[in-house]
């Protein structure tokens, strides 16, 4: 049980926790002890990952139920595994120094800065949602990998990289350009309707 709740916490980027409760656990550490009864605790999750990071290893898998079966099992350790649905479609050479740093963060726009001595997936804690979310390293359109089941990678080559992720909907992109043409039309309209007029009004 301790295990499934410290890699739930890793792969959703959690660093701190408020809690009325103690959590008997060394990987959570007590910063905020509450005053009095009925206030809660904040506890720091010390083994936290960070948003983006690079792990040491690819574990391949076919299927949801196989992929689960690695992440929920005992020995997974998130920090340094990572698990793709199939064969990897690169071979990674993982190195201390790799190293990768969030520039930019918003709702529809991540850039991450990425630095490898070889090919390596960068991971990204964010759900994988390929409908909407499209990605680019160094402006370059790439395949955004679903791993650790729920969370985003994407390969990187060797070098200092600029790695974009961009939330593109379709629908959104339906709903704008209809919006576009609807005021268009409307728009239209009224010119036309004005130029009438006033063609009316002059004679």
């Amino acid at each position: 049980m301790v295990h499934l709740h410290k890699t739930f916490l890793q792969l959703t980027n959690v660093r701190y926790l408020v809690t009325p409760y103690g959590i008997p656990d060394t990987t959570l550490k007590l910063v905020y002890r509450p005053r009095r009864q009925g206030m809660n605790a904040v506890l720091e999750f010390t083994d936290y990952l960070p948003r983006a990071y690079f792990p040491e290893k690819i574990i391949p898998a076919k299927g949801d139920d196989v992929i689960l079966q690695y992440i929920t099992s005992p020995g997974f350790d998130a920090k340094t595994m990572a698990v793709v649905n199939g064969k990897p479609e690169v071979e990674i050479m993982p190195a201390e120094s790799d190293s990768a740093e969030i520039l930019e963060k918003s709702n529809h726009k991540i850039l991450v800065r990425t630095k490898t001595a070889g090919n390596n997936l960068l991971i990204l804690s964010e759900i994988f949602y390929p409908a909407g979310w499209k990605a680019y390293v160094d402006s370059d359109p790439v395949k955004i990998e679903r791993v650790n089941f729920a969370l985003r990678g994407v390969y990187v080559p060797a070098g200092e990289h600029t790695v974009e992720f961009v939330f593109k909907p379709q629908s959104f992109k339906r709903g704008l350009w209809a919006s576009i043409l609807s005021f268009t039309v409307l728009f239209a309209g009224v010119v036309v309707g004005t130029v009438q007029k006033r063609k009316k009004n002059k004679a």
